[in-house]
């Protein structure tokens, strides 16, 4: 038996200290004080919020800061140290009663002093196109967009697509310098990790790469790991959908539609669906689209995102 990881990023350090503004309170929130708060929470804010299936593990993986308003839990969001210098904020929740108010913007901000505290360079997050607001407070606190994608969510229609080519694990000569990959130069020059943990960009590096491979999470598609190079990750529980399970999928090399058949063929295997990141400068959601790749139950089709970064 292998011997446990050591913990890192936020759970490895001294959570930051609470802030407080006459009656406003920032705190980091806690499973065992908070969690019926963080509950109601999200269940008022975004109706079938994704994360109410996962809250227990998420709170685990500590980083989540609150807003009170007295003792109401106004507002929230997560926090993550993806290590070397780089964090990541999601999950920002607001309490539809108390929108308008600034809570969202007062807590990003203290999230970003918090950041900065504990040795972030740059913090990077998400944002739906359509979401006009998020987008206008990120470029309030000095986010900037620096990539742009579609978010696919689905399967393939059975027998409407072509023969899936095996995929493998690539060997360590084999994997590329990262600026040499198609999907890694569309998204500018960040990766979609697996590791430690789903749906988080950094900055791509080879020493990613390898980690990836290590983890059994990177696959080519065909012989030549420029054109069928993808990262695919472990099943996993998600809210988005009524499937049980999803695998993230990113495409690096230039062979996407393949890449994105022989995923599916190997998700199908096990009952799950794909969760797919296409850069939007590339043709691939056209082309899959044509050879009957559709979005599942609950699920989007092409929703369009854009990665923000702000340096602190």
């Amino acid at each position: 038996m292998s011997a446990p990881r050591p913990e890192k990023g936020l759970r490895a350090r001294k959570g930051p200290g609470p802030l407080l503004e006459g009656r406003d309170t920032f705190r980091e929130l806690e499973a065992s004080r908070d969690r019926p708060v963080i509950e109601g929470l999200l269940q008022r804010a975004v109706p079938h919020d994704y994360l109410l299936p996962i809250l227990d593990r998420w709170l685990r993986a500590r980083g989540v800061l609150g807003a009170f308003d007295g003792k109401e839990l106004v507002a929230l969001l997560r926090l993550d140290d993806l290590e070397e210098g780089e964090g990541w904020i999601g999950a920002i929740r607001v309490a539809p009663e108390r929108r308008r108010e600034g809570w969202g913007r007062r807590l990003t901000h203290w999230g970003l002093e918090v950041a900065r505290e504990l040795g972030m360079s740059s913090v990077r997050l998400i944002i739906e196109d359509e979401n006009t607001a998020s987008r206008a407070l990120a470029r309030r606190l000095g986010f900037r967009s620096v990539a742009a994608m579609s978010h696919v969510v689905g399967r393939t229609t059975g027998g409407q697509i072509g023969a899936p080519r095996a995929m493998r694990p690539p060997t360590e000569p084999e994997v590329p310098e990262p600026g040499s990959l198609e999907g890694v130069r569309a998204l500018g020059g960040y990766l979609l990790t697996t590791v430690p943990r789903p749906m988080r960009f950094v900055r791509a590096t080879r020493e990613r790469l390898l980690r990836e491979a290590k983890e059994g999470t990177l696959g080519v598609v065909g012989k030549d790991p420029r054109e069928g190079l993808c990262l695919l990750g472990p099943p996993a529980t998600s809210g988005r959908t009524s499937e049980s399970q999803l695998r993230l999928l990113a495409p690096l090399g230039t062979a996407a539609v393949e890449i994105f058949e022989t995923a599916c063929e190997k998700t199908a295997q096990d009952g799950s669906l794909l969760e797919g990141f296409l850069p939007v400068a590339g043709p691939w959601l056209g082309a899959l689209q044509e050879r009957g790749w559709v979005s599942g139950e609950q699920a989007f089709w092409g929703e369009r995102i854009q990665l923000y970064e702000v340096e602190l």
